[in-house]
């Protein structure tokens, strides 16, 4: 299953992590995991292009973490972005998608 932590302070998103395996088809074929993983480094390239300095991001195997270092609204918009995106993952794959938002 692919796990979903969304930390917020003051309604405002401060760091996303995102890990594991939808376990939605064979390895390689998993098109949840296709999809979660191209919305997440899509976003991620966004951040690092347009906003190079307000985020501490790191990509591992399974493992994908996005904590802000620098807040304002234009990386906010990006991040509900982010989250919108996966929440709708979520409702599309509950079975493969667990979301928690704090």
């Amino acid at each position: 299953m692919i796990r979903i932590k969304v930390q917020t302070k003051e309604s405002e998103i401060n760091t996303i992590e995102i890990s594991g395996h939808a376990m939605s088809g064979p390895y390689g074929q998993d098109l949840v995991c296709a999809g979660v993983s191209a919305i997440a480094l899509s976003s991620l390239n966004a951040i690092d292009e347009l906003y190079p300095d307000c985020c501490e991001m790191s990509a591992s195997q399974n493992k994908i973490l996005i904590r802000v270092i620098q807040n304002s609204p234009s990386i906010q918009n990006v991040l509900n972005f982010l989250y919108t995106q996966l929440d709708m993952m979520m409702r599309s794959y509950p079975d493969h998608i667990q979301l928690d938002k704090q």
